[in-house]
């Protein structure tokens, strides 16, 4: 889900309670006064407003995270997007790296796993971003895609390596590296002679690379056929939008232009997060074809194809 706005912490704690002046909780110190428990410094907005006790850091987290939750409606998931987001703009603005965070899974992985992460950098990095994106779409884990690409705020570079380490750190080793294939088998590579000269040589040294375990699928789209899927979002052209409302609720044309405009008005982008999200509501890859046919948009060309690639699977 895109972030818009991201308002700093005070802003969302005055929204919260509709006043300038933040809520605390108060504890009586050992002078008798009352003051936030376990808080900062008091501040003040402006130079000429009188000083406000602060917030202690455990309201201000509770509250942030419940403004996230009931008046946003994000629910985890997408909390975690906003808040790894968050993270990441405090990392930019902070002038201290000693004031710089970091998140422990990604970082982790890094030190856990050094081999594999080298390979990823030497060996993954000559994906473009429509490359990454399909790849990610194809091998079921478009998810992560979005949020190495939110992360890393679209650098091409940041994102492969972020990407790989959520893709391998799901799928495992030998699990990851068998649906590397999906690059070729799919003609994501476009039948590009250098990059494939490049795809031969991925599979060198894998077996010293360290093993991680694979986690439990998902069952929301483990039916679904991605790979199958792909060539519409690659070919659907002008008629993805007739296309998409078409799959019916909700699916609808405020759906499709919102999406659209989330995704950079890049017609591949919008149409791998449609698939992305039919797949994830438990629709199946079947109720695609008939969409594709003459009554709706006119492309036999895909429906056939689709229907074929069903067969085959």
């Amino acid at each position: 889900m895109a972030v818009h706005v991201i308002k700093p912490i005070i802003e969302v704690i005055m929204m919260i309670h509709g006043t300038g002046t933040p809520p605390y909780s108060t504890n009586t110190n050992a002078s008798g006064s009352n003051s936030p428990a376990n808080a900062p410094p008091p501040y003040s907005l402006f130079p000429d407003q009188p000083q406000q006790p602060r917030v202690t850091e455990g309201d201000a987290a509770d509250l942030v995270l419940r403004y996230l939750a009931n008046d946003l409606g994000y629910d985890q998931r997408n909390r975690t997007s906003v808040l790894e987001r968050v993270i990441r703009i405090h990392n930019a603005m902070a002038e201290n790296a000693a004031d710089q965070l970091v998140l422990a899974g990604q970082d982790d992985f890094a030190a856990k796993f050094p081999k594999l992460n080298q390979w990823i950098d030497k060996k993954l990095s000559f994906l473009n971003h429509n490359q990454l994106m399909e790849f990610a779409f194809a091998s079921g884990h478009f998810n992560e895609y979005s949020q190495a690409h939110e992360y890393n705020r679209g650098n091409l570079k940041s994102t492969i390596t972020d990407f790989f380490q959520r893709y391998f750190s799901q799928e495992g080793l030998d699990s990851g590296v068998t649906k590397l294939d999906l690059l070729q088998s799919t003609n994501i590579l476009y039948q590009n002679s250098e990059q494939l000269d490049k795809f031969t040589e991925v599979y060198s040294d894998v077996s010293c690379l360290e093993v991680i375990k694979a986690m439990e699928e998902s069952a929301d789209s483990s039916n679904f056929n991605f790979p199958a899927a792909l060539p519409i979002a690659r070919n659907i052209g002008i008629s993805w939008r007739i296309f998409t409302i078409s799959l019916g609720h909700p699916f609808n044309s405020y759906y499709a232009d919102q999406t659209y405009n989330n995704c950079g008005r890049n017609i591949l982008k919008t149409m791998l997060t449609i698939l992305h999200d039919f797949a994830l509501r438990g629709r199946p890859t079947e109720d695609l074809i008939d969409k594709l046919t003459p009554t709706f948009i006119g492309r036999t060309d895909l429906s056939e194809g689709l229907a074929k690639a069903l067969q085959r699977s």
